[in-house]
């Protein structure tokens, strides 16, 4: 598998154990980049992200579990504004 087609989330930099004491600065680095970082340690790793990115894809994940919204967005885009407000199928 190359680099573009792995998730970003093995791609994120990563920390071992020894950063614990470091916590705090990562979790700043976190929030202030936008970028994950992989806590690795043995036998599992974890994923560290800022608040708001984990919120935020939480909400895509919620948005995408509605049927049919990412078609009607889709719509809406090949219509225009105007036309794909009057009726909302979902």
């Amino acid at each position: 598998m190359t680099e573009p087609d792995r998730p970003a989330v093995d791609r994120a930099p990563a920390f071992g154990l020894v950063d614990r004491d470091n916590l705090d600065s990562l979790i700043i680095q976190v929030n202030e980049s936008s970028e994950p970082l992989t806590a690795t340690g043995r036998p599992n790793r974890a994923v560290l992200l800022g608040d708001d990115d984990w919120r935020s894809l939480q909400e895509s994940l919620f948005l995408l579990s509605i049927p049919s919204l990412a078609e009607s967005i889709r719509t809406a885009r090949k219509e225009g504004i105007d036309v794909g407000a009057e009726q909302l199928d979902w």
